[in-house]
């Protein structure tokens, strides 16, 4: 069963499905592809959240925010780097805050 589908495109003759099915791994459909391929994230026990398409990736968030990101073409997953929006202060525990944190794409 299929929790959430996005539709994304490199090319316009070429598209790509991403869904996270239940129990929270993640898939990819290729125009063309006869079965899912499932995205291996490294972790093996990541359950995902969330899932979007952006500047030719996908992204997905699991249940602990970590975020990844998918290159369709060959499916291989990695952390982006994250950056600081410009706030230097810090917060109460003396750490940086995650919320002042957002992916650089």
């Amino acid at each position: 069963m299929i929790k959430k589908v996005v539709v994304g495109s490199k090319h316009e003759s070429e598209f790509l499905i991403m869904a996270i099915h239940i129990g929270g791994k993640l898939g990819v459909w290729k125009l063309g592809d006869e079965k899912w391929a499932k995205v291996v994230d490294g972790r093996g026990h990541s359950r995902y959240q969330d899932i979007a398409f952006y500047n030719g990736r996908f992204y997905a968030v699991d249940y602990s925010g970590l975020t990844i990101a998918v290159d369709p073409s060959s499916l291989e997953a990695v952390t982006p780097p994250m950056v600081n929006n410009g706030d230097d202060s810090d917060d109460e525990g003396g750490g940086r805050s995650p919320l002042f944190r957002t992916l650089q794409v």
